[in-house]
């Protein structure tokens, strides 16, 4: 058996059905954390996409979105990768 407890956690055993278990349980956490990462984040450059007289700025919006998405699709790539 080995037992790792790392951010990608990692678990062998014999039984077949508690690998299957972690498996799932692993895909549940990187989707809620995903989730849970864009929203947080869209809301916050949502808030600071608004200029001193309280407009709403699209340009700032669009590009603060798209790196909040790429530093998270980044991130999620590099934690989900397979280490052999």
């Amino acid at each position: 058996m080995i037992w790792s407890f790392k951010l990608n956690q990692r678990v062998e055993v014999q039984s077949s059905k508690i690998k299957a278990r972690i498996i799932v349980w692993d895909t549940k956490r990187q989707i809620i954390w995903l989730v849970t990462g864009i929203t947080f984040g869209t809301l916050i450059v949502y808030m600071d996409a608004h200029d001193e007289t309280g407009r709403f700025d699209r340009g700032v919006f669009a590009f603060w979105e798209i790196i909040l998405l790429a530093i998270i699709l980044t991130l999620f790539y590099l934690y989900s990768r397979k280490k052999t």
